[in-house]
């Protein structure tokens, strides 16, 4: 289960069950089943952050500093975070130019239901408000639109700046970090990553990772169910 910290702020916006848990997260895999996919990439943070009068969220891998930005939300999109946040993560990967073994190890590790709680650290907290201030910075001079940027390129020209990260007086290249992480996700037992039988490739029509190559996560999922 991969746990989400929300400020208070996404916290009031995120219209959760007693659990935790978004209302639309996918139920095609049973609880048994999705309890056996381990291990998982562990916790995130997130913000609700307004770009240009556009709903947005930032989110940060905890022991990483990964981000993901997905932007433009609307009320029914707060439900759906769930498939956003997927989607965006392995699209980010793929303009990392993340191996076929890391994309498995990825696709297998957040095949879980989100978390959600409002308990937070200030580390993750100041490490988001860094990454809102770069977007900011970027759309400033390079005169930008919110709604004509591409979240997964964002996402991924964010993780290739050096952070510091909690615990370390040395900075890291949140990119590097998360692929080495999945590099030993890889590694692991093969009962723990599940096999996938629809080669990426085929899903996203290419393996270079560009604009048009672009996969959603649940097409990158059906070699599951077959």
């Amino acid at each position: 289960m991969i746990t989400i910290h929300c400020t208070k702020k996404l916290w009031s916006k995120l219209p959760l069950d007693a659990h935790g848990r978004l209302p639309s997260q996918d139920d095609t895999m049973s609880s048994p089943e999705r309890g056996k996919i381990a291990p998982q990439l562990g916790d995130w943070h997130a913000n609700l952050v307004t770009l240009q009068r556009r709903n947005c969220i930032l989110l940060v891998h905890n022991a990483t500093r990964f981000p993901v930005f997905i932007s433009c939300l609307t009320k029914p999109g707060f439900a759906s975070l769930q498939w956003q946040f997927e989607d965006v993560f392995m699209n980010t990967l793929l303009k990392l130019n993340a191996n076929q073994r890391q994309l498995d190890a990825a696709a297998a590790a957040i095949n879980s239901p989100l978390c959600f709680d409002s308990t937070t650290e200030r580390s993750l907290l100041g490490a988001l408000n860094n990454l809102k201030a770069n977007i900011e910075h970027v759309l400033y001079l390079e005169e930008l639109l919110v709604p004509n940027l591409y979240p997964p390129a964002v996402s991924a020209s964010l993780a290739q700046r050096p952070c510091k990260a909690n615990k370390q007086n040395a900075f890291v290249m949140p990119n590097e970090e998360m692929l080495s992480v999945l590099d030993k996700l890889a590694a692991a037992p093969k009962t723990a990553i599940q096999t996938h039988t629809e080669n990426l490739a085929v899903a996203a029509g290419s393996t270079n990772a560009s604009e048009s190559n672009v996969v959603s996560f649940a097409a990158f999922k059906k070699g599951r169910s077959s």
